[in-house]
């Protein structure tokens, strides 16, 4: 899946609220929720560019990225 930068910013914005949300109830500030899901982003647009990914279900993705970021927090 080779992304333009624009459909990544379509899935950022698609995406963003509940990404915030699963990981604003998991951290004790929300400076850290920022944090994590900036860093979720982050690392996805990575794997996106340097991967040729098949991703099905984009927002479960997200999520396990989430758990695994939140696990290293």
């Amino acid at each position: 899946m080779k992304v333009t930068r624009q459909q990544f910013e379509s899935i950022y914005r698609k995406y963003f609220n509940h990404i915030s949300k699963f990981v604003i109830f998991k951290v004790p500030q929300m400076s850290d929720a920022e944090d994590v899901v900036s860093s979720v982003f982050t690392n996805f647009y990575s794997q996106l560019i340097k991967k040729d990914l098949e991703i099905d279900n984009i927002e479960a993705y997200l999520i396990q990225m989430s758990k695994n970021e939140l696990s290293s927090f």
